[in-house]
């Protein structure tokens, strides 16, 4: 990461030293780079060519990809929290109640699942 953010300020140091004239916006550009180099050497996430790299900030757009995937990975087989436990294993005392709420909360059984159309 040292080394990505050092060279383009090398670069501009270089050619600065060379007596080429550096526009503000050659500047930005390294300094953009910079920043995206060093997201990439931290996060393993590159941000798209196709953003504009002086209007995305590198570490953020890293961290939305992260919770996007964290999102859409979705729960393993067996993963039950402790109040769905809870919910499926409630009684009204009817049956016909019991199969209403389930319905209601989205409550698949053993039942339900294999007579499904």
């Amino acid at each position: 990461a040292a080394a990505a953010t050092g060279g383009s300020v090398l670069n501009v140091a270089a050619l600065l030293a060379s007596g080429t004239q550096v526009t503000p916006q050659i500047a930005m550009a390294a300094q953009m780079a910079a920043l995206q180099a060093k997201a990439l050497a931290e996060t393993g996430i590159a941000v798209p060519s196709y953003y504009n790299p002086a209007a995305v900030n590198p570490m953020k757009f890293a961290e939305q990809e992260k919770k996007r995937k964290m999102l859409w990975q979705g729960k393993k087989e067996g993963d039950k929290s402790q109040s769905a436990e809870i919910w499926e294993k409630l009684n009204f005392g009817n049956k016909d109640q019991n199969v209403k709420f389930r319905k209601l909360m989205g409550i698949k059984s053993e039942d339900e699942a294999g007579c499904s159309s």
